[in-house]
Order: structure tokens, then sequence, then C-alpha cells
């Protein structure tokens, strides 16, 4: 679908649509590429998907330099989840604030790999099920045995649907706790920016090797 620079698809519903690409080419596809606006359109069970294998400049959504993007509803999703087999779902050059409209979700035991020698340990990705995420509250329970001297550093990051990164906020520990992020965390992390697709959950210990666990709990609603 194309949404062209000098045309408007305007308050309007795009309703129980499933919409593939990259089966027979890996590149250069867009299920729906927006340069006009689509000002107060609904998107609703839109189910995006690709079978592109080490995909170039294959998006769900583009959004153009001059559009409005549309409003995302209920049963958006991507398939098969995350970055394998997009190169964005949603490509967001000029970073436009995409909006989002519902459900709840829990993620519990959690398990983080801690990085030793002060570098962190890949990232935990945890998401909605592949919804969007609209609110949530995160507990991180640190377990195990501490060395003398040892601290364990917890980071979290967001990743919004447009594939941007927000600020990290970390929590350090040198004792095993339990500990939710609180008010501040979270306008650190989610100031004034669009919709929420995954929370990165990363950690690290000052030692060259640890006897400590982490687990991170999430509740919230998707929207």
């Amino acid at each position: 679908m194309w949404i062209e620079s000098d045309a408007e698809f305007t308050g309007s519903l795009i309703q129980n649509v499933r919409i593939w690409m990259g089966e027979f080419d890996r590149r250069n596809q867009t299920g729906i590429l927006a340069e006009g606006p689509m000002i107060q359109t609904l998107l609703q069970n839109v189910v995006f998907e690709s079978l592109a294998e080490s995909p170039i400049n294959i998006y769900g959504i583009k959004l153009g330099e001059d559009t409005e993007p549309p409003i995302l509803g209920r049963g958006i999703t991507f398939e098969p989840p995350h970055a394998y087999n997009w190169t964005a779902e949603i490509h967001n050059p000029s970073g436009k604030w995409i909006y989002g409209s519902g459900g709840s979700f829990k993620r519990e035991n959690a398990n983080i790999e801690v990085g030793v020698n002060n570098k962190y340990g890949p990232n935990q990705t945890i998401d909605a099920y592949r919804d969007k995420i609209s609110d949530f509250k995160a507990r991180i329970r640190v377990g195990g045995t501490f060395s003398d001297d040892e601290t364990l550093t917890i980071r979290f990051t967001l990743e919004f649907i447009d594939n941007a990164i927000s600020n990290s906020v970390e929590k350090s520990f040198n004792q095993t706790a339990t500990l939710w992020l609180d008010d501040d965390d979270y306008f650190e992390l989610a100031p004034a920016h669009n919709i929420i697709w995954a929370i990165l959950a990363g950690a690290k210990t000052s030692s060259n090797s640890t006897n400590t666990t982490v687990q991170i709990d999430v509740y919230g609603t998707t929207g």
C-alpha cells in the first residue's frame, strides 16, 4: 500500500489485513509506504509477515518525511517477532510521533546473563508477546553470593517501535536484594517518546567471575 506524498488517507480504517513480503525477494519491500498523511486512520488487526532471510530494506511500515502516521490499534503484529526477518518493523527516519491505542501481560523469572570484568552480558529482550507496551512495572531480583568488593550493575533500556533506543537506567548492588524500578526511573527511560516495543535488560559484575544471579519480572499493559 502506497500513500503518495501529494495524496492522503485520513479518517479511515484498515482492518483484518495480512501483508506478506520477502518470500521470493529479500530486499526493497514495504507493507505500507506512507509518504502522504494518514491522520486519524486506525490500523486494527493488521499482520505484517516477512519471509526474508538477511533482509535488505524490508519494512512493515515506512514513514516519509511529510507524513502524519496512522494510529496503531489492537492486533498489530509483526511476524516473526523482532528483527530477524526485518530491516525494521517501522522505518521512522524523521522521528515521527507514533500513536497507539488496549490488555495486560506479564513476564516472570527472566534470567539475565551477567557479564564479567565490568562488561555487560547480552541483553535479555522482554516484550509483550509481539504486542505494543503502553505501561509496565519491573522488579529486579538479585541472588547468589557476592565476593568481597564485588559490585553488580543491571541496566535497563527501552526499544521503541521505530527501533530507536531510550536512555538507560542502571541499578547497582553489593548484596542480594529485590528492587522495583521507581517513577524517576520510568521518566528517565521514556520521557516523551513513542510506543514501547521491548524492554532490554543487561547485567555486569566488577569481578572476573561471579556466583550472583539476576532475574527480572515485568508486569504491564498493552496498547
